[in-house]
């Protein structure tokens, strides 16, 4: 049987609003100026940044080693592939309705690593 994973955009939201998951939580930054592709590219660096995370959730879920790299490669490409299509890439991602401070804890979009 093979695993899989997927990557999951839960929406925008304050961080303690986010219920939680089995797999990984990415939460991406954003500010007013946040492009669709400037949160693609964050969360490419989120993966990064929390790779060892990833790696150990893997494997708490019996997920091959060998595999998690390039299904995580894959998913990025499809997210990808999706904004190319809809033509959104430099849209702004949220326009913060109350303002933005950065002295203050805003929105963020929250994404996940899901192991199946």
């Amino acid at each position: 049987m093979t695993k899989e994973l997927s990557i999951v955009v839960h929406g925008i939201m304050l961080s303690d609003y986010f219920q939680g998951t089995p797999g990984v939580m990415l939460p991406i930054y954003i500010c007013p100026d946040t492009t669709v592709n400037n949160a693609v590219e964050s969360l490419k660096e989120e993966i990064n940044m929390v790779w060892d995370h990833i790696e150990y959730t893997a494997e708490y879920h019996d997920f091959p080693d060998y595999d998690l790299e390039d299904q995580i490669d894959k998913e990025i490409s499809r997210i990808e592939n999706y904004v190319k299509e809809q033509g959104n890439g430099n849209n702004i991602v949220f326009d913060f309705p109350d303002g933005y401070d950065d002295e203050e804890e805003n929105a963020v979009l929250i994404f996940s690593i899901e192991f199946e």
